[in-house]
C-alpha cells in the first residue's frame, strides 16, 4: 500500500477452486488485517473462498516463480489509492504527474486535458488519446508498455525496456 509501509498483491489462483488459497502473512483470516484496520479498509478486504487473496510483495516473488497480469474489474480487491471511482482499472488520476526517468535523470511530465495524454521530456513531445495510453489496462509509451508499482513509498512506473520513472513530489 503506497505510502504506508506495505507492498502487497492481489492475487487470483484459477485453480483454487474449493478455497485453496496462500495461507501465510496478509491471507484471509491472518490478524495482520485486525492490526492494520486502516489497510483493510482501503482495500476493501474480505475473507472468502474465492480464490483471491492478497500476499506481501516479497512472499510472492518468493513462491512464486511467474505471473500472468489480466487487468480485470475487480472492485473488491483494488489495492490502489483513488481520487475517484474508477471502471476500467488504472485511472490517468493515478499517473498525471512528473518522473524522473532512472537512466537519463532528466524529468518526464504526464498530463490529461480533454481526454488527451501527453508524454513530454526534454526534446519530446507526443499526445495519446486515453485508450492508446491504456492498451488492455497497461501503459503504453512510445512502443513500451508500463506497470505501475510502489516502491519504498514512492509511485514508480517500471517500462518493458528495464527504465523506471519515479513520481516526485
Amino acid at each position: 500500500v503506497c505510502g504506508k509501509g506495505f507492498d502487497l498483491m492481489c492475487l487470483r489462483n484459477p485453480h483454487g477452486i474449493g478455497g485453496k488459497e496462500w495461507k501465510g502473512a496478509w491471507s484471509d483470516d491472518d490478524a495482520l488485517w485486525d492490526e492494520h484496520a486502516d489497510i483493510a479498509a482501503e482495500l476493501v478486504h474480505t475473507s472468502a473462498a474465492d480464490s483471491i487473496f492478497w500476499m506481501a510483495k516479497e512472499d510472492a516473488f518468493k513462491y512464486y516463480f511467474g505471473f500472468f497480469v489480466c487487468m480485470q474489474k475487480m472492485e473488491k480487491a483494488d489495492g490502489r489509492k483513488k481520487s475517484k471511482p474508477q471502471e476500467d482499472g488504472l485511472s490517468i488520476d493515478k499517473v498525471v504527474g512528473t518522473y524522473e526517468n532512472s537512466r537519463t535523470k532528466t524529468k518526464v511530465a504526464i498530463s490529461e486535458d480533454d481526454g488527451q495524454v501527453t508524454v513530454a521530456n526534454p526534446g519530446y513531445e507526443r499526445t495519446y488519446s486515453l485508450d492508446e495510453f491504456f492498451q488492455g489496462g497497461v501503459l503504453n509509451y512510445y512502443g513500451l508498455q508500463g506497470v505501475v508499482d510502489c516502491v519504498d513509498g514512492a509511485q514508480v512506473i517500471h517500462w518493458s525496456n528495464g527504465v523506471a520513472w519515479t513520481k516526485l513530489e
